[in-house]
């Protein structure tokens, strides 16, 4: 693939490069479900972050984990590795937001809905502080599946339209492709099931252009 011949071609001393172009691989390797080599470069990201120095790129790293963790359903472990970037020295709002995200959900999968929610909102006022409207927008999504979880459905309904709202406002198609799955969820649990099924079917259109296979499966299965 592109991505693995343009990585034969960059010098092994041009660490930042290397790093760069397995980012973008294992991106890949995880959109199409190849669990093995995608866990296959994210050690070997790891392994040239510790050689960087980094704390920025060992953020990044760790946060790969995080999501390979949550991925194959280690929720647990994905919490741990997520809570470690916290508490460590990466300031980069960015990553923080991806790691303020993983333990919100993770903890979600793991029926703790108050600690859930209240990482979510830790991370929902970083998002707001730093600018990020795409970030505050999958915090919102976020949101409203916990919402829905606790079954305050009111409260669910607010947070995924002002998810889809920012969203749009973003053309970000991976946080509207959320929302519109967790407004089929919301729908689905008051009763409006063809409102749910008009939020799936969006949902899945939006996976299958992405190429996203482990989403198309998430809403097939």
């Amino acid at each position: 693939d592109y991505f693995t011949r343009a990585l034969a071609f960059i010098p092994e001393t041009d660490l930042h490069s290397r790093m760069d172009f397995l980012l973008k691989r294992i991106e890949v390797y995880k959109r199409v479900g190849d669990r093995a080599r995608q866990l296959q470069d994210i050690q070997l990201l790891k392994e040239l972050a510790d050689r960087f120095g980094d704390n920025g790129w060992i953020a990044k790293g760790a946060v790969q984990f995080a999501h390979y963790h949550f991925t194959i359903g280690e929720y647990a472990n994905s919490t741990v590795v997520a809570k470690k970037v916290l508490a460590g020295p990466a300031q980069d709002p960015s990553i923080l937001m991806d790691a303020y995200s993983l333990a919100a959900s993770s903890q979600l999968r793991l029926g703790n809905l108050d600690e859930s929610m209240e990482i979510a909102r830790a991370g929902l006022r970083l998002a707001q502080e730093s600018g990020l409207k795409d970030q505050e927008a999958r915090t919102l999504s976020g949101m409203g599946l916990i919402s829905i979880e606790q079954t305050n459905l009111a409260q669910a309904m607010e947070y995924l339209q002002q998810s889809l709202r920012l969203a749009r406002e973003t053309s970000d198609r991976f946080v509207e492709t959320t929302a519109w799955n967790n407004m089929g969820n919301a729908a689905g649990y008051m009763g409006d099931y063809s409102m749910a099924r008009d939020c799936y079917e969006r949902c899945l259109l939006a996976f299958r252009e992405q190429g996203d296979r482990y989403g198309e499966g998430l809403i097939l299965g």
